[in-house]
């Protein structure tokens, strides 16, 4: 009687398979969080902006 063979997982860390491959999977998301934090950075300036400044310029 022979066990069951199982499909084994790879012992392997990354999901790519050259360097090359990684190399561009991840400059691709470098890309995204770019083009995200484009859209995203104005508006979060706009309203920091809006912050009034707790400091006493006197006390110095």
């Amino acid at each position: 009687m022979e066990p069951r063979r199982r499909a084994t997982l790879s012992n392997g860390k990354a999901q790519w398979r050259t360097v090359e491959e990684e190399a561009a999977a991840r400059q691709r998301v470098v890309e995204e969080h770019g083009k995200v934090w484009r859209g995203v950075l104005p508006v979060l300036v706009r309203k920091l902006g809006r912050v009034p400044d707790p400091r006493n310029p006197r006390s110095i």
